[in-house]
């Protein structure tokens, strides 16, 4: 009655389990064993293991290793078998001692199937870099939306030098057609329209990287948090000169460098002006301002703040700005997901984003580490 008992136990394990006596011999089987590696109990007991699932050249290592077991030891490893039918198993097998007031009576041992696990690991690797991806096409996808917001603030930007070379050049056609060309004014008129050609020449080159697509690990470089912000004003700073919208800048200069993305860290600063910007249309202030600081939050960290007076954020809608697809826009007119991008890419950054009041001014406070000694340089 024990025996079947014990033998009932024994076949209810999950995992491969066999017992070795003293002499190295198998004297019991469980059914996953069968299972596992195709021999029948009546093929397996009174044989030693290594006769059974060794790979040629093996056999040594699994008498050495039950010897171990043997002594006192507990054994713990990778290997690789055979089974009956010539198919490697990959395996993690324990070894253990069974004693019984003081004396070793006999040896288990334990194999657990890596295979099954290795491919859910593939399985949960392929998922990672599936998520990964989306979450890139996601990230960039926003930021094409964000430049969509700017059209209007880009091509002023680009018409402005524009006129401004039109002009010159009325200039000199009518000097030429009236004939009172001064040459030695000319060169001057070059350099005003070269000017004018490399404003516009960074702004195009600006919008290009701007619209790369990110890799997953987002292009992380050292980079001064100032880079990003100065960036940004290429393509909004008109559009909020158009809106009437001043911008106050207070950039430390002196700040150590931090570990990040510029393009990346340039769109969460995008995306928050642009929700200042709103919110200023929609509020009542004649006097519309956004202030953007760098500074040392304590002796490792840098931050950025954000801040508009357009009024605060009511406390519903704070507990909820973060969240995917939440968004207090009329359906058309925004994705819902510029914050929520902004959080995730602050969190890839090691960094944290938080929403304050002050006054009657929200401020966004976006902290990242600082790089120390000789890298924040």
């Amino acid at each position: 009655m024990q025996r079947e008992y014990f033998q009932e136990i024994f076949n209810n394990v999950l995992s491969a389990m066999i017992l070795i006596n003293n002499k190295g011999e198998i004297t019991y089987i469980n059914r996953e064993f069968s299972r596992l590696f195709g021999y029948s109990s009546e093929e397996s007991i009174g044989r030693v293991l290594s006769e059974l699932i060794s790979i040629e050249g093996n056999e040594k290592e699994i008498t050495e290793n039950i010897e171990r077991v043997k002594n006192g030891e507990q054994v713990l490893k990778e290997v690789v078998r055979q089974g009956k039918n010539g198919e490697f198993i990959e395996l993690v097998v324990i070894g253990s001692p069974i004693i019984i007031k003081d004396k070793h009576v006999a040896s288990s041992i334990v194999f657990s199937d890596m295979t099954e696990r290795k491919e859910n690991q593939i399985k949960l690797e392929k998922a990672n870099r599936e998520l990964k991806e989306a979450t890139s096409k996601l990230i960039h996808t926003e930021r094409i939306s964000a430049l969509g917001e700017l059209t209007s603030s880009i091509a002023h930007e680009l018409n402005q030098p524009l006129n401004n070379m039109k002009i010159v050049c009325q200039d000199i056609l009518r000097d030429v057609a009236k004939d009172r060309l001064d040459v030695e004014t000319i060169p001057e008129s070059i350099e005003d329209m070269e000017e004018q050609i490399n404003k516009m020449a960074r702004i195009i080159d600006h919008m290009r990287i701007f619209t790369r697509r990110l890799d997953s690990n987002m292009n992380m470089e050292k980079i001064n948090i100032n880079d990003p912000i100065k960036n940004m004003f290429l393509l909004i700073g008109e559009q909020l000169r158009t809106k009437n919208i001043a911008a106050i800048k207070n950039l430390n200069e002196e700040l150590p460098r931090v570990w990040g993305s510029s393009i990346g860290l340039e769109q969460i600063f995008t995306n928050i002006l642009i929700n200042a910007r709103h919110a200023l249309e929609e509020g009542e202030c004649k006097d519309k301002k956004i202030e953007i600081e760098s500074f040392m939050k304590g002796e490792n960290e840098v931050a950025v703040s954000i801040k508009n007076n357009g009024g605060l954020i009511p406390l519903e809608i704070k507990e909820r700005i973060f969240e995917p697809f939440f968004t207090t826009k009329e359906p058309g007119k925004g994705t819902g997901l510029g914050l929520s991008i902004s959080k995730k890419i602050i969190e890839e950054h090691n960094g944290r984003i938080e929403i304050e009041d002050e006054g009657q001014w929200t401020k966004f406070i976006i902290t990242l580490p600082a790089l120390t000694g000789n890298e924040g340089k």
